[in-house]
């Protein structure tokens, strides 16, 4: 059921040149906080001020009661966007799961890594432009969003739209920061010498995992913020390399690196249990599936994967099987992110 708060402001009398008035003025939030304001002020003597008054009550209740629809809840619609060569540079394409590309940008020089904000309900993406480097965003259809990028190179946005994360190269190392957007407050999450990268948010805004090599090889990290504490996740002897999170935050999915001598190097996809940190591998193959990204209903994860000599962009379920491909130009396609539209409830 959609949410309704009646919230009355204002109810008095004023009595001029011998005339009454009464002023009502009121406010309710129906569907995403979305306010209605009514100010009804009219001209009475005292006799009529009770009929008045009914009436005001009577327009309140119809103003603030919201439209229904069939389950009486907003709708949105899961699409992919990614970053495709099919115009001969790389642009920004989007994808609606039923085999219709629209391509978002046309830039003669080259767009990439589209990232969904869902508070913004924006894509950030980076952009070379006339040969200068570009923080740009823009809706689903491809149109152009004002973005304050403060300046930053940079701009990997939490969930809610306040904190950036942010790696900053020391030499030949890196280093984590969280970044406050309103006054670009700088708070490091990591401290050693070493390389740290591919950060994800959490989609409470609450944690970030990444992929440092301070311990000798790739492995996954996360970062609380509440708690300011950092936990290991992985330990192995291969390579980690890709994440993503579980829209419920309570797990992640992660692409393994392997490298054996006299076989083609390949990634499989493993999906963690945060609490217990244990792994299951969802895939088994000589592919490299890499640049993955859980869908935010739960029910499948994107990944861009170079099968038959093409790189294209495909989905699965969360166990690994109904492999599906979603891109069918002949060309190179990676990056895949998903995308949410808020569509009308059928």
């Amino acid at each position: 059921m959609a949410n309704r708060e009646f919230v009355y402001c204002l109810v008095y009398q004023y009595r001029r040149n011998q005339s009454y008035f009464i002023k009502w003025e009121f406010s309710c939030t129906v569907h995403f906080n979305k306010t209605i304001h009514l100010k009804l002020k009219s001209k009475s003597n005292l006799r009529s001020m009770k009929s008045l008054m009914l009436f005001a009550s009577f327009i309140t209740v119809i103003s603030c009661t919201p439209k229904e629809s069939k389950n009486n809840s907003m709708c949105y619609e899961e699409y992919l966007t990614y970053i495709s060569k099919a115009s001969g540079n790389f642009d920004i394409w989007i994808n609606d799961l039923s085999g219709n590309e629209t391509q978002l940008t046309n830039n003669p020089s080259w767009d990439w890594s589209p990232m969904w904000n869902q508070s913004l309900e924006s894509i950030i993406y980076y952009s070379y432009v006339d040969d200068t480097f570009r923080i740009r965003s823009m809706n689903s259809e491809g149109s152009l969003i004002k973005l304050d990028t403060k300046g930053l190179m940079e701009f990997n946005l939490s969930p809610d739209g306040n904190t950036l994360i942010m790696e900053e190269s020391r030499g030949d190392n890196r280093q984590l920061v969280l970044v406050t957007l309103d006054n670009l407050k700088e708070n490091p999450i990591t401290d050693s010498l070493a390389y740290y990268g591919r950060a994800k948010w959490s989609n409470d805004s609450k944690k970030v995992v990444y992929i440092s090599d301070k311990d000798g090889n790739n492995e996954i990290y996360l970062y609380d913020i509440v708690s300011k504490s950092t936990t290991r996740l992985t330990n192995n002897l291969t390579n980690e390399k890709y994440l993503t999170w579980a829209p419920d935050d309570k797990r992640i999915a992660f692409t393994t690196e392997y490298y054996e001598e006299g076989q083609p190097d390949r990634n499989d996809v493993f999906v963690m249990d945060i609490e217990s940190k244990e792994a299951t591998q969802i895939t088994n193959n000589n592919y490299e599936d890499s640049e993955i990204a859980w869908s935010p209903q739960g029910g499948r994860i994107a990944f861009h994967s170079k099968r038959d000599s093409i790189d294209h962009i495909y989905t699965m379920k969360i166990d690994g099987s109904d492999v599906r491909q979603v891109t069918t130009q002949g060309t190179y396609h990676g990056e895949p992110e998903w995308v949410m539209i808020e569509t009308n409830c059928e």
